[in-house]
């Protein structure tokens, strides 16, 4: 993963999933905060950036409480245990994962991209149908780098998920938040994926660290710059909403999995 410096590059990435994120926004504070410099400005532009990530929400809420003695700690032991989580939730997932398996997913998810590499790592055989994700196409740097890391890959639009949906073994998807009602919010797309994984009697799973867990059922939902889908030439065209998440509901959930 590449590090950021510049607090403004990780405000603007709106690719890369909320895990990785984190990552990133982590090893960016660490280096400021080693530097003795301040990140309390950078903390209140990242959480009202990221509203929508359980994660980040916990992260800048946990550090906002510590004694500036304790910060420091905080973010090393945070690095530290980043791939840790990951372990843990394969772990608790792998056995679902046979030698020819079949998954189709969608998006960009580290958590989902981690556990895949574990599973890759103990010689499984496995194929991974990975739909682009528009309007930003960021399921493409998904596919990508599992495909670079030797695992069979094949990138898909969203309207060929029922095609290979039907062929899988099941659907997988990562969460940016864990409801208190066992619903989860994830990447626009996601409850298409839910829907047609139970018109096939496919299993559908979620796999997310406990740092997504929500302690209340509130989804707000919003808006992004509808530029990205489209930019119409006639007045009498418009373009619907350009929506990044929503929410799935539990009963449309096989099982989830976390660290």
């Amino acid at each position: 993963m590449r590090f950021s410096n510049s607090i403004d590059e990780i405000l603007a990435d709106n690719k890369s999933g909320s895990a990785e994120l984190l990552e990133k926004i982590n090893k960016f504070l660490l280096n400021k905060f080693t530097k003795g410099l301040s990140i309390n400005k950078d903390l209140k532009r990242i959480s009202k950036r990221f509203v929508e990530f359980q994660n980040i929400s916990n992260y800048v809420k946990q550090i906002s409480l510590l004694p500036e003695s304790q910060i420091l700690q905080y973010l090393i032991d945070f690095d530290a245990k980043s791939i840790t989580k990951f372990e843990l939730i394969y772990n608790n997932f792998s056995h679902l994962i046979n030698e020819t398996t079949t998954v189709v997913t969608l998006s960009n998810s580290k958590t989902i991209t981690e556990v895949l590499k574990l599973a890759a790592n103990k010689k499984r055989n496995l194929h991974i149908i990975i739909s682009e994700s528009r309007p930003i196409n960021e399921g493409t740097l998904m596919a990508e780098e599992l495909a670079l890391f030797g695992i069979r890959t094949t990138l898909i639009t969203e309207a060929m998920i029922p095609k290979y949906v039907e062929e899988s073994d099941f659907a997988l998807i990562g969460a940016d938040k864990l409801l208190k009602d066992g619903s989860v919010i994830n990447k626009i797309g996601s409850r298409l994926l839910a829907i047609v994984s139970a018109y096939f009697n496919k299993p559908y799973y979620v796999l997310a660290d406990k740092t997504k867990q929500s302690r209340d059922d509130i989804f707000i939902q919003t808006s992004h710059n509808k530029k990205e889908i489209y930019l119409p030439k006639n007045k009498n065209l418009t373009v619907a909403e350009n929506l990044y998440f929503e929410k799935i509901e539990s009963k449309l959930i096989t099982e989830i999995f976390t660290d």
